[in-house]
């Protein structure tokens, strides 16, 4: 009998954002800097800068949400081929074939989700199938409904599937379905980048895993 793949969950830690009596005066990738309110004196001109800089951060952001819909966003003109490489990749992962998977993804593919932090390379992803989800899973399926669209501008800028389905298999002598999404970018018959959302605690809690506080 295969063996169960063992899920791990850290301990989640909260810290506070700032001091009290603290207003917040910067906010971006490295966090959040504070404005002491006793000190206000001190730091009335840093107050300043800080309150023209959001007036013009809010006055750029309404001018890039002007932009119409149509302009950023239409119709792929390679809707049919590119919805036929999502689904039949989607189709090989059920059936297990390999060679098919390789054949769909581009060589430097890269492949996100469930979590924010999960990432993958073709070579990776096609791994964790054959050495994972192949050996221990069988009876496979796998139903969808898709959409497509190309992006024009912009740091998704495309050919985009948006793929909904229901991924269901048997392990251990139990059947487990869930719900997913994946997002995917072709370029040149290939899948470029995929995101997959699915909710993996409800996936290994049909399994017989439980979640144990820590």
């Amino acid at each position: 009998m295969a063996k169960k793949q063992a899920m791990y969950f850290g301990k989640l830690k909260i810290k506070k954002t700032g001091p009290p009596k603290t207003v917040p005066i910067a906010i971006g990738r490295v966090g959040i800097k504070y404005l002491n309110l006793k000190n206000m004196k001190t730091n009335k001109f840093f107050l300043l800068v800080a309150i023209i800089t959001i007036c013009f951060s809010k006055t750029n952001l309404c001018k890039a949400q002007q932009l119409p819909y149509k302009e950023v966003v239409v119709e792929n003109p390679n809707a049919e081929a590119d919805l036929k490489i999502a689904a039949d990749y989607s189709n090989a992962i059920a059936a297990g074939d390999v060679a098919k998977m390789k054949n769909l993804l581009s060589d430097k593919a890269m492949m996100y989700g469930p979590s924010p932090i999960d990432s993958s390379t073709a070579e990776q992803t096609i791994k964790g199938w054959v050495d994972g989800g192949f050996k221990t899973s069988t009876n496979r399926k796998v139903s969808f409904v898709q959409q497509t669209s190309k992006i024009l501008q912009g740091p998704f800028k495309g050919n985009w599937v948006y793929q909904w389905g229901t991924f269901t298999f048997t392990q251990d002598g139990k059947t487990v379905s869930f719900p997913y999404q994946s997002t995917s970018r072709i370029e040149n018959s290939k899948i470029v980048t995929s995101r997959i959302y699915y909710d993996r605690l409800y996936m290994m809690t049909q399994l017989g895993f439980k979640l144990t506080p820590p």
